[in-house]
């Protein structure tokens, strides 16, 4: 009992100071770029449930995602015409104005066999304007036809079979733009968190050929010329093969690292947790024995999320432990 008030405690404290940071910048939806439905916008064609993207909108795939209570997660992006992402390093490249991203989270009613249907939860939209990242969060009804613009949050109960054929039960939490804010705040801007060229250098399928993805997107005049093979890579967290140091860093970057890194929401921690900075240099060895007790008590990350990311906490409590 004394545990659970500690954490409530503990919660209710950090989302107190996110509150009042947050509140130092206001973001809305601009209604031009966001109509009521999502179905009056041109990311889907066809029936919209079926997630088809249309012609100028293109799938990408992230070498290590963020954990989201295990939902599936559909990203795309679409670039005004005839313009292309320019790469400047191995993370965000420079974005054309009129850029938009599209995430889509969802669920497989049983992950053993797909063919059996998905619940489709919420789909987010950055849309750069002007310089700046207008945000804005759709929820899908229940009947799956159509999914209309919040201006809050909700909460509501997901239902599926995972892999080994257990019932999973979640109370899924659709943020408000405030909550988005917190994530994507890089000095006191609106950015985009996973959308990264080091994140993005990995192998994915396209015409039933295993191809670089920035190499495609070269192909198609997505980005500039340049060359994918010396530019870094962030392993995936779920590669058995890579070491436990390499997997836990890349875990901790992109859960964590959009918070805990300089110009994030708590840079003023000295913890920074992105995957490319010396051990020395994270805070880690310092700040490892409160690491290692917030990670166990399921402490962290403080929104996003009602369930451990279990497998991949120990992993990264391991990783901790060894040093």
């Amino acid at each position: 009992m004394m545990q659970h008030k500690k954490k409530f405690l503990f919660i209710l404290a950090v989302a107190l100071f996110f509150f009042l940071e947050a509140c130092q910048k206001e973001y809305s939806f601009d209604p031009k770029y966001f109509p009521e439905q999502l179905s009056d916008t041109d990311i889907f064609s066809g029936n919209i449930a079926n997630l088809t993207p249309s012609p100028n909108y293109h799938l990408y795939e992230l070498s290590s995602g963020l954990f989201s209570d295990y939902s599936e997660k559909q990203r795309l992006i679409k670039l005004p015409t005839g313009t292309q992402l320019t790469q400047t390093g191995y993370a965000l490249p420079d974005f054309p104005d009129g850029t938009t991203l599209v995430k889509t989270f969802y669920y497989w009613n049983d992950e053993r066999d797909t063919t059996q249907g998905k619940k489709i939860v919420e789909t987010r939209l950055l849309v750069l304007n002007e310089g700046e990242w207008q945000t804005a969060v759709y929820q899908w009804n229940t009947a799956q036809t159509e999914a209309y613009l919040l201006s809050s949050g909700a909460n509501l109960p997901i239902h599926w079979i995972n892999k080994k054929g257990e019932p999973q039960i979640t109370t899924y939490h659709i943020p408000n733009l405030q909550e988005c804010l917190t994530c994507h705040q890089v000095d006191e801007q609106m950015e985009p968190t996973g959308f990264k060229l080091h994140n993005l250098n990995r192998l994915v399928k396209k015409g039933g050929q295993n191809v670089n993805q920035l190499a495609y997107f070269q192909t198609i005049n997505l980005i500039n010329q340049f060359d994918w093979n010396n530019l870094e890579k962030l392993p995936s967290y779920k590669d058995h093969s890579l070491p436990d140091a390499e997997r836990s860093r890349a875990y901790m970057d992109i859960n964590c690292a959009h918070c805990h890194s300089p110009a994030g929401m708590m840079g003023d921690m000295d913890l920074d947790l992105r995957y490319y900075t010396p051990i020395e240099h994270t805070g880690i060895l310092s700040r490892k024995d409160k690491m290692l007790d917030q990670m166990a008590s399921g402490y962290m990350p403080l929104i996003g999320t009602s369930l451990v990311d279990q497998e991949y906490i120990d992993q990264t409590i391991q990783y901790l432990n060894s040093l």
